[in-house]
């Protein structure tokens, strides 16, 4: 009987001992899935810190957004300026009579004309040299009259073809620049096609004035440029009334080939002033 009880404590004992070893391993397993559950969450937190991290960059960038359209408001204006300053630029005008020399008085001596049986050569030189008489000295703004020497050329269809280019006075209005202009070459046709050099067939004359002009940069100047150019011919020349010039309007009469449109212009609106 006690041999059967002690047999039976015995084996109470074996099934404690392996229900506290069950129960000791369930707890090892118990802390060991913990433990892997903390190290997820640790890899958790460091897989979602860089995604916090790029929060900040869309915020950066949307910045840089918000400010780009101030910056390239600016831009446009800046490029706005000069065109507004150029808006807002005074157009040159005319000298202003105060500031207006008065004319140089000249003496005109004209060479003797062509004598009879001339050679051509020297009909070209007596020609040139007539020329070159008609614009003695410098204008009141201190430019040689004569701008060019004059040319003495073969014209195409026979006889000699005299051109001349020359500075006018720059006096108070185009209407008075326009009529020194006519008077200087009326006397310089009649001076050459009255020389007796019978081989003379054409002559050209170009005027040149200051006036307000546009360069490529466009920028409008004040500058000497041509502004009145003519031709006349001796079929044109020989049905003249050379004796009542002065009571004569050569614009009628001579082949007008330029005149600056401003002047043009400005010619115009004085005529049909009242």
């Amino acid at each position: 009987m006690h041999r059967l009880e002690r047999t039976i404590q015995v084996r109470d004992m074996r099934l404690t001992i392996a229900l506290v070893f069950t129960i000791a391993a369930a707890l090892l397993v118990g802390c060991s899935g913990d433990t892997s559950t903390d190290e997820e969450d640790a890899r958790a937190l460091a897989v979602a810190a860089p995604t916090s991290t790029p929060d900040a960059e869309p915020a950066a960038e949307a910045t840089s957004v918000a400010t780009a359209p101030a910056a390239a408001t600016a831009e446009p204006t800046q490029a706005a300026e000069p065109v507004a300053t150029q808006a807002m630029e005074p157009e040159p005008v005319d000298t202003p009579a105060a500031a207006i020399a008065p004319v140089p008085t000249v003496v005109i001596v004209i060479p003797e004309g062509c004598a009879p049986g001339a050679s051509t050569d020297e009909q070209k030189d007596r020609l040139k040299a007539i020329a070159a008489a008609m614009f003695p000295g410098i204008t009141n703004k201190e430019r040689r009259r004569l701008q060019f020497d004059p040319e003495a050329r073969d014209h195409r269809q026979g006889g000699i073809w005299i051109v001349a280019e020359f500075n006018g006075d720059e006096l108070e209005t185009i209407v008075m620049r326009k009529a020194a202009l006519d008077r200087q070459m009326r006397d310089t046709y009649d001076a050459l096609f009255n020389s007796g050099c019978d081989e003379l067939s054409q002559v050209d004359l170009t005027g040149i004035q200051e006036a307000v002009t546009t360069r490529e940069i466009g920028n409008s100047v004040v500058t000497p440029v041509v502004v009145f150019k003519t031709r006349l011919t001796r079929t044109v020349a020989d049905g003249v009334d050379w004796a009542n010039k002065e009571e004569l309007d050569f614009n009628d009469i001579w082949n007008e080939l330029l005149i600056n449109p401003r002047w043009r212009k400005e010619l115009l609106e004085a005529e049909s002033a009242p």
